[in-house]
């Protein structure tokens, strides 16, 4: 495909890598024999390929492709994607998906097919050799299983694409799946438990993610067994406080199965992740606030349905303090109580300041309010649910005023502008595998299965607030997937992970005209799937085999 990727560009492919502290190895060769024929050639190619899940996961377009256009997020005040979070005009122009989702998955296949071409002249019979490949051979499953996730039938090749190739194939998903189990058991028979180079994928990342695919293709029983493994044998825990996941102090810590490394540096991280900023609200534009590192410089590019601020119980969960913010305190010059508010609150004096340096200035709740809960009763602004969504349509009423998610947010960046971030993103957590089993179980032996409730509440024991009831976050059932889909959105809200598993359950256009009512009006059921490039349909020579896929 003449889009898929020209071998010579994998040469340029190696500078980054998942972890920054791999030695690099550059050879001044121009070709890839040369390159790719050596041990550190290969060493090479193998830190280039980890560089691909760098241009998707933790950037911003990532998180418009894969958590915009679900029931958790709508657009904020500055939304420039629409296209992605209503489906408004989604078509195969779309510059993120051809870049971001496309053309970015086959580089970093075609590299990986490249570097499997070159493994007997390089390693023969080394110790590592195995080793190598199943790093190579996972790295290339992951990103087969994210382009037959977000396109359905895919142009399928092993062969590296060397020049330009106008004649593509359309696989069906069953077929390209056949090829990433075999693929990643492969990993898992040969990658060691553990490595030295934190981000590297291991036979804990492997198997947890053969649960993942196992879940997405019905094989349930193995699913189960898999996720069990990655619990059960490798060490990890789950953490006693939701919270400290978050910080960048504690970001290797025990539920993280695998991580995208970052640089210390955020500068070093290139490009911009943007992702600190992309769930923040404009915050700055109240009385009281200025733009400051702890609460980050907003683009409020996505904000938080109604629905998905419904799903939790703020007393008792955790996860909600932890993932939003809902309150903001004076970093700027305060304002004055004019007379009219001064003689509204009745206890206040007429150019006195309403508040000091430290104290509250702004707040949003997910609660109705009196009018002696607002202002000018109390001196800070306060918005509650009805001032931020429509009573009855649930519409967003203010893209200027809602919880911001916190989870990106760095507190150790050197200035608030910074695009980058020194945080590690995750990209599978020990959590997953408890629900899981959960939904698994659930499909095999309904609502009650023994595996189903008991993972359900053991992830959920580890997840009450301080001071909450442990007994109310407990369940004696998991009735269905749609539980099993709110539990996950508590747990996993802005993690890259929604879009994903709404198409993979089947509930993406269902769940969307229930719950989004931004883009209710616009998905349609052909929208489960991604439009191809334009660029690709327009390549291709051989036109009647390779189409758009249907309605785009």
């Amino acid at each position: 495909m003449k889009k898929q990727l020209k071998y010579m560009a994998v040469l340029c492919g190696a500078a980054c890598l998942a972890g920054c502290d791999l030695d690099e190895y550059n050879p001044a060769g121009s070709t890839e024999e040369a390159v790719y024929s050596t041990p550190e050639g290969i060493e090479t190619g193998i830190n280039g390929c980890y560089t691909y899940t760098r241009t998707l996961w933790g950037k911003e377009e990532g998180h418009y492709l894969l958590e915009a256009g679900t029931d958790l997020w709508t657009g904020g005040q500055d939304n420039n994607k629409p296209e992605l979070t209503n489906y408004s005009n989604l078509s195969a122009t779309s510059p993120d998906i051809e870049s971001k989702l496309w053309d970015n998955s086959y580089q970093a296949v075609n590299l990986c097919n490249t570097l499997l071409k070159h493994f007997d002249e390089a390693l023969g019979q080394t110790v590592y050799r195995n080793q190598r490949e199943a790093e190579v051979r996972f790295l290339r499953a992951f990103h087969w299983w994210l382009l037959t996730e977000s396109f359905g039938a895919i142009h399928f090749t092993e062969e590296p694409s060397r020049g330009v190739i106008t004649v593509a194939n359309k696989t069906a998903p069953e077929v390209v799946y056949a090829q990433i189990f075999k693929d990643v058991q492969f990993a898992i028979d040969n990658l060691d438990e553990t490595n030295t180079n934190y981000g590297r994928v291991n036979r804990a990342v492997a198997e947890a993610f053969m649960a993942r695919i196992c879940l997405t293709r019905g094989k349930y029983a193995e699913a189960i067994a898999r996720a069990k493994n990655v619990i059960e044998d490798y060490g990890f825990a789950l953490a006693d406080n939701y919270a400290d996941l978050w910080g960048v102090a504690n970001e290797r810590n025990s539920e993280v199965v695998w991580a995208i490394m970052q640089h210390s540096t955020p500068k070093l991280n290139g490009g911009g992740t943007f992702a600190l900023k992309t769930y923040l609200m404009k915050y700055q534009n109240f009385e009281g606030m200025t733009i400051d590192i702890p609460n980050g410089d907003p683009l409020s590019r996505l904000m938080p349905t109604h629905f998905l601020l419904s799903l939790f119980d703020q007393k008792n969960d955790a996860r909600f303090a932890a993932s939003f913010q809902s309150e903001w305190y004076c970093n700027n010059t305060p304002p004055v109580w004019t007379a009219e508010d001064a003689a509204a609150n009745g206890n206040a004096v007429a150019g006195e300041n309403r508040f000091e340096i430290g104290d509250l200035a702004l707040k949003v709740v997910f609660d109705r309010l009196t009018a002696d809960q607002k202002f000018p009763k109390v001196p800070y602004n306060v918005y509650d649910v009805d001032d931020m969504y429509d009573p009855v349509t649930k519409v967003p009423k203010s893209r200027t005023a809602f919880f911001s998610l916190k989870k990106h947010m760095d507190e150790t960046i050197p200035a608030a502008n910074e695009t980058n971030t020194a945080k590690d993103v995750f990209l599978i957590r020990l959590a997953e595998m408890y629900l899981i089993i959960a939904e698994a179980d659930m499909q095999l032996n309904g609502p009650t299965g023994t595996d189903a409730v008991y993972y359900f509440n053991e992830l959920r024991k580890h997840r009450v607030a301080p001071g909450g009831d442990p007994d109310a976050m407990e369940v004696s059932s998991v009735p269905d997937i749609d539980f099993i889909l709110d539990e996950r959105a508590r747990e996993f809200a802005g993690e890259q992970l929604r879009w994903l598993d709404l198409k993979r359950t089947g509930k993406l256009v269902e769940r969307v005209q229930a719950h989004n009512p931004d883009a209710k009006n616009y998905i349609q059921e052909y929208h489960t799937v991604r439009p191809i490039p334009q660029a690709q349909i327009d390549d291709v020579t051989n036109k009647d085999e390779f189409k758009q896929n249907p309605h785009y």
